[in-house]
């Protein structure tokens, strides 16, 4: 089982080496997910904190800081088999309707 960057699309055998692969990447201060040019931010970080209501910032979120900053930690382990699951390779069609760029709605 591996896990699908929302970025790039790459498959990575485990959480980790995504988490290694989107931070080298992908972390050039842009949010890919408010739109196709990426508005980009002096906080990047903090932008997806503010946005953690809305799903796929959350996951991206989870996927560059872990879920440690989740304080609640059945929250944290319903969130982080959320994420999860929506990553693995095998749910490619789940992750299709979330990350659908083009209907975001910006």
């Amino acid at each position: 089982m591996g896990y699908r960057c929302p970025e790039c699309k790459k498959v990575f055998d485990d959480f980790k080496d995504l988490r290694i692969h989107y931070r080298k990447s992908h972390m050039d201060g842009r949010c890919s997910i408010c739109g196709p040019d990426g508005k980009k931010f002096s906080n990047i970080i903090r932008h997806y904190h503010m946005k953690t209501d809305d799903f796929p910032h959350l996951v991206v979120l989870c996927i560059i800081e872990g879920y440690d900053f989740i304080e609640d930690k059945k929250y944290r382990k319903i969130v982080r088999s959320l994420v999860e699951t929506v990553l693995e390779e095998r749910n490619a069609m789940l992750f299709e309707i979330i990350f659908n760029k083009g209907d975001r709605g910006r």
